[in-house]
Parts: structure tokens; sequence; C-alpha cells
């Protein structure tokens, strides 16, 4: 079969295009990081929340292996100087919700 030069300019503009698409996504992927990045709960300061995403795909995977599919939250916990208890709680927002 014979290759015409349109049709060669064609698949190579596709390439391209294909190409700049993927790019742009993996240079978008670190401004979708958690805010804050991390936080510290102690007696002084009780609460923190965390905010992430959107994820465009789910992590099948572990974090270690999919690293691009994550988000990591650094959570200090300074001990109070009496018994206490650390509660987590993780909810999921539907996209338009």
């Amino acid at each position: 079969m014979k290759t015409t030069l349109p049709n060669t300019l064609r698949s190579i503009r596709l390439l391209t295009i294909v190409s700049m698409i993927i790019w742009m996504l993996l240079l978008a992927s670190p401004l979708a990081a958690s805010t804050p990045s991390a936080a510290t709960i102690s007696s002084d300061s009780a609460t923190a929340t965390w905010s992430g995403g959107p994820f465009l795909l789910s992590n099948a995977l572990s974090c270690r292996d999919a690293e691009s599919t994550c988000d990591h939250f650094a959570l200090t916990i300074v001990p109070a100087k009496h018994d206490f208890v650390v509660t987590i709680r993780v909810s999921v927002t539907a996209p338009g919700r």
C-alpha cells in the first residue's frame, strides 16, 4: 500500500496533538494537590481538615505503585498530657455537589 504525503502529515499532526495533550495533563497534575499539604493537631488545635482532588483515575494499586493518582497529607499529632483519642473521618463528595 502506498502512503501519500497528506496522510503522513495528518498522522504526524495527530500524534503531535495527542502528545501535547498528554504532556499538559501530566504537568497539570501537581496543581490538584491537597490543601493544605500538612496539618498538626494538639490539645490547643484539636481539628484539621483536608481537601484533595479531583482524581481522574481510581487508584487500584498503592500510592507507591501509582504516584500520579495519589495525594499525600502529612498529619502530625502532638499528644496531650492526658489520655486522648484521635478520630479520622474520610468522606467523598461527588463532583458538582
